[in-house]
């Protein structure tokens, strides 16, 4: 949102969702707009109308378990994995000179 405020931009921001599973019906038949990783909106399919962002931005994404498989091996494998792909990710690109990776 900040790279919106510097452009002049502001917004009204109607919904935040914890997570994707629930996105096309919610947003379907509205006149809302979703932002969203590239890669989920595509892989969403339906009726959406996809469009890239015409402006540079940054998502944070985060990994949350529960206390049940903290300790689990076959969960920990998951979760180094993810974090691992994730690292390649970003190792690939260019953050924007205002991005701190180190902020949640």
């Amino acid at each position: 949102m900040d790279s919106l405020a510097a452009e002049g931009v502001a917004i009204d921001i109607a919904v935040e969702m914890p997570s994707s599973a629930d996105l096309v019906d919610f947003i379907d038949g509205t006149d809302l707009v979703l932002t969203m990783l590239s890669r989920l909106a595509r892989g969403i399919g339906g009726d959406m109308c996809v469009r890239e962002s015409p402006f540079d931005t940054e998502v944070a994404i985060f990994q949350f378990w529960t206390t049940r498989t903290h300790r689990s091996p076959a969960y920990r494998w998951v979760r180094n994995v993810v974090s691992e792909i994730a690292e390649e990710i970003r190792a690939q690109r260019k953050p924007s000179p205002n991005f701190d990776w180190n902020t949640p």
